[in-house]
């Protein structure tokens, strides 16, 4: 297939670390549901630019936040891809060279991103978890609605945009250069049923269990244990939405779970 424009940066591991700090009592915690999926028909995906730029990192941001949205009985918010690369190119001063997770997660708690709405979005609080712990990363998904993750794209080669039902059954380590965002997880088979696509020929353990991400505009599915290979940094973040007046900004996650993360 042709190859997507990649964009994302490794973080640096004493900022992962303090972020990882921040999220240390998430396995103190009850233990998430076996299932969590969400209405995945009420969020339209786009590629937001990152057909033509290396902007997944707020591609995916914009997508992820309209999942996080409706996973907590809201509305989705329209974004505009224009405006979207604009905001990219003016966090780059105008080039197209990429961004870490980290420093976006920073970035977005100052600037944050506009949708057609006229909706500021602004991640107030973030954290990393352990991108090779899938109990951790459906903890993640389970508490905060997403987990914004940073893997590497020749990994997930099978994704075609516009087309539901991709799916990564196994991957090997490389270099960290994409955004992915994961929003469920499941039991494979209960996924591909979902997105109404079959496994691969070769996958054919349908008790493996998988995540439901997205990545290029395109929902698919990921085995766990292809996130552990593929995977170095994770990060869960409680969002904000205000429509000019700070006194008015509204936390889009569950508040009981706020004090995991530092401000």
């Amino acid at each position: 297939m042709h190859r997507m424009p990649t964009g994302c940066h490794p973080s640096h591991p004493e900022t992962l670390a303090r972020g990882y700090a921040t999220t240390r009592r998430i396995k103190e915690l009850p233990p998430p549901p076996s299932v969590s999926v969400p209405r995945i028909d009420l969020v339209p995906i786009d590629i937001d630019g990152n057909d033509v730029y290396g902007d997944c990192v707020f591609a995916g941001e914009a997508n992820a936040l309209n999942f996080i949205r409706t996973a907590t009985g809201l509305t989705a918010t329209p974004f505009d891809a224009r405006t979207i690369v604009a905001t990219y190119l003016k966090y780059n001063r105008g080039h197209d060279c990429g961004a870490d997770i980290s420093t976006f997660l920073n970035w977005m708690g100052v600037h944050g991103l506009v949708s057609l709405d006229n909706l500021d979005h602004r991640v107030v609080r973030h954290g990393s978890i352990d991108a090779r712990d899938p109990y951790e990363l459906r903890q993640g998904i389970h508490l905060f609605k997403g987990v914004k993750m940073a893997v590497c794209s020749h990994a997930i080669d099978a994704v075609y945009n516009g087309v539901n039902g991709w799916f990564v059954r196994r991957a090997d380590r490389g270099p960290l250069d994409h955004d992915i965002e994961l929003i469920g997880y499941a039991a494979a088979d209960v996924l591909a049923q979902l997105l109404q696509t079959p496994w691969h020929p070769r996958a054919r353990d349908f008790d493996t269990r998988a995540f439901l991400a997205f990545s290029w505009g395109t929902l698919g599915m990921i085995a766990e244990q292809a996130i552990v290979n593929m995977a170095y940094e994770a990060h869960v973040r409680i969002i904000a939405s205000d429509r000019g007046d700070a006194s008015t900004w509204n936390l889009i996650a569950d508040q009981d779970y706020a004090d995991l993360m530092a401000d």
